[in-house]
């Protein structure tokens, strides 16, 4: 009888040990599972906000890129100025011109300046005038309220082009009809000049013979 009851709570023992064994590995399993569950959380949160960091830094680097192509492009742009010989703005001023005969009819002469006030080289200029009391040989086909136009092409202005920060004395010798004789009543000329990426700038002035 004491050898069977030695057996039995032997028995009861390894039984017990077993399910305690049992009790842990499951335990160890649990905790095994729920720290990979931590650790894959904690990767796709770090994973996430170095997504989000890099998003916003690619994001920052583009902004940067565009304000400083635009900074780049506005700051090397031409911006032209019409100025008067006399360093005024064109713009109403009454400028001293005289006529002369040619092989074509006659010519009506002015000097005028070019500012540069920008950086960017200004590309060819082509310039267009417009009047109504100044015979010029084309009828205006723009609307601007005047009569006649003519024009000057970039190849007849020397130099083609203005310079940055740069200044430049032109004469204007615009062809008239023969029929003109004076500038007594100082007629008014509107000039329009284009330049650069489309760019344009406008001046009204009067012409008065020179003494």
């Amino acid at each position: 009888m004491d050898t069977e009851s030695t057996q039995n709570t032997s028995q009861n023992e390894s039984k017990h040990m077993e399910t305690r064994i049992e009790d842990l590995k499951w335990g160890i399993g649990l905790f095994a599972g729920v720290l990979s569950l931590l650790v894959a959380g904690l990767s796709i949160m770090v994973g996430l906000n170095l997504s989000s960091e890099k998003s916003s830094l690619d994001t920052l680097k583009n902004e940067l890129r565009t304000e400083v192509r635009e900074y780049l492009g506005k700051s090397s742009k031409p911006n032209l100025v019409l100025m008067g010989v006399d360093g005024r703005e064109l713009q109403g001023e009454t400028v001293d011109a005289w006529l002369a005969p040619n092989e074509k009819g006659a010519q009506i002469h002015f000097s005028w300046v070019i500012k540069n006030v920008g950086k960017g080289r200004s590309g060819k200029i082509f310039a267009r005038f417009y009047s109504s009391n100044v015979l010029f040989p084309d009828p205006d086909v723009e609307g601007t309220g005047y009569k006649f136009s003519t024009f000057i092409e970039p190849s007849k202005f020397q130099p083609s082009e203005v310079f940055g920060g740069a200044s430049v004395l032109y004469t204007a010798n615009l062809g008239v009809d023969e029929s003109m004789q004076s500038l007594d009543s100082k007629p008014e000329i509107l000039v329009r000049l284009f330049y650069g990426d489309g760019q344009s700038v406008d001046a009204k002035f009067r012409v008065r013979q020179k003494k």
